[in-house]
């Protein structure tokens, strides 16, 4: 599959001399609100899928601190090399760059710590993920939480819970 990366002419030629994409912090996006927007979809389907109090508790304290608990970054591309609104929002009004990659060779050279997601538009597709993401992760939620003492660390849930509200990245407003 073929994916484009639309930017200005001083980012392409540092991609070209450095061989690497640079990423943009969350809280930098031109509309920081999506990624609260996608919180807190996925915010109500915990309130509506998970039972215990407590545990509802800490996911929105998890939830409401998430943004600065974990530095999440975005690299944005499109499958049509001509778009638009992709050249009106990420390339000067003199003039861009569409680069070209391949979707294989992105993954390949990904870190474990890089996923490739397409970004989620619909209401209904948002609605749709959220609840899968939720329900996948309750039982491990409820495991974890109940291994620790109500003081202790809680490293398991945590983990559980920031990967549950990490697809909030994907969710486009």
């Amino acid at each position: 599959m073929r994916l484009f990366h639309y930017t200005n002419g001083a980012a392409l030629l540092n991609i070209i001399k450095h061989q690497k994409l640079w990423l943009t912090h969350i809280n930098y996006l031109n509309d920081t609100s999506e990624f609260i927007h996608g919180l807190d979809i996925i915010g109500c389907y915990v309130n509506k899928m998970i039972d215990d109090e407590k545990i509802r508790e800490e996911l929105h304290l998890i939830k409401e601190k998430s943004s600065n608990l974990i530095d999440y970054y975005i690299c944005s591309f499109s499958t049509v090399p001509d778009l638009l609104s992709q050249w009106r929002g990420y390339c000067p009004l003199n003039g861009g760059y569409a680069i070209e990659f391949d979707h294989e060779l992105l993954i390949r050279g990904m870190g474990e710590y890089y996923s490739l997601n397409q970004c989620i538009y619909t209401e209904h597709e948002k609605q749709e993920k959220a609840s899968t993401k939720v329900l996948n992760n309750k039982e491990k939620l409820y495991n974890s939480y109940s291994k620790y003492g109500e003081n202790d660390h809680k490293i398991d849930f945590f983990i559980h819970a920031l990967a549950m509200f990490s697809i909030a990245t994907y969710f486009k407003n």
